[in-house]
């Protein structure tokens, strides 16, 4: 398991090495915008559950 693992790792990097510079670049962009839009959704969510988490607090 672990050199089936070594082994499409090493798959990985060859197949990224050789993509196209610009390729490579627009992937890069394609991850932060969706890192950067996942981000935001999940802190939104986390204030939602913060609200909830607080709610029994306020009733004391």
């Amino acid at each position: 398991a672990l050199l089936e693992g070594f082994s499409h790792q090493r798959i990985l990097n060859t197949v990224l090495n050789s993509l196209h510079p610009l390729t490579f670049q627009r992937l890069k962009i394609l991850h932060i915008t969706h890192y950067k839009f996942f981000a935001a959704y999940h802190s939104t969510s986390t204030r939602k559950h913060a609200l909830v988490d607080m709610s029994p607090l306020n009733k004391w």
